[in-house]
C-alpha cells in the first residue's frame, strides 16, 4: 500500500500558504473591478473620450478639415528657406582648378558636391569646405558649383559625355 502522506508531506506543508496567496489575488482583482464599477468617471473624461471616438471615425470632410488646413499645421516644424547670399554669381568664369565634378546633389536641404582632384580621390564636400586649390565650395546646382578662391568665384561643371549602352542616366 503507498502512503501518500510521507510522499506528499513536503508538498502538504505549504498548500495553506499557496491557497491562501491565491485567494487573495482574486479578492483585490474583484475589489478592483468593484471599484471601477461603483466610483463615478470624471465628466470630463467621458466626454473626452467619447469625442475621441466620434473623431477617430468620422472622415477628414464630416470634420471640416482639409487636407490643406493639415499641412498649414506645420506638425514636423516649418522649413526656413535658405538664405541665398546675393553677391554670389550664378554664372562665373571656369575654373583653372585641376579638379573633377564627378556628381552633385543639389537639394535645398543638404546640397553637396562629389570633386575629385588630381591629387587625392574623390570626396564628398557640403557648402562651406574647403576644396583642394585654396577653394571654398559656395553654390551647387545641378549642372554646375560655385567655388570661391582668392575672393573671387569660379564655376567647376559637370563633364559631358557621351552615354554608352550600359550607363544609366535618372532624371527627376
Amino acid at each position: 500500500m503507498v502512503d501518500f502522506k510521507s510522499k506528499f508531506e513536503g508538498l502538504l506543508k505549504y498548500m495553506p500558504a499557496v491557497v491562501l496567496v491565491l485567494l487573495l489575488v482574486l479578492l483585490a482583482e474583484r475589489l478592483a473591478d468593484l471599484t471601477w464599477k461603483v466610483w463615478p468617471q470624471n465628466q470630463a473624461v467621458a466626454a473626452t473620450t467619447s469625442a475621441i471616438a466620434a473623431n477617430v471615425t468620422a472622415t477628414p470632410a464630416q470634420q471640416g478639415v482639409s487636407a490643406r488646413q493639415i499641412a498649414n499645421w506645420h506638425l514636423f516644424g516649418k522649413a526656413e528657406i535658405s538664405k541665398v547670399n546675393n553677391k554670389i554669381p550664378t554664372n562665373a568664369p571656369e575654373t583653372r582648378l585641376r579638379l573633377t565634378l564627378k556628381g552633385v546633389v543639389a537639394s535645398a536641404d543638404n546640397p553637396s558636391a562629389i570633386i575629385a582632384s588630381q591629387k587625392g580621390p574623390e570626396k564628398d564636400y557640403n557648402l562651406g569646405d574647403n576644396i583642394p586649390g585654396g577653394a571654398i565650395l559656395r553654390e551647387v546646382y545641378p549642372d554646375r558649383v560655385i567655388l570661391e578662391r582668392r575672393g573671387r568665384y569660379e564655376t567647376l561643371s559637370l563633364q559631358r559625355r557621351n552615354l554608352t549602352n550600359k550607363e544609366l542616366v535618372i532624371t527627376e
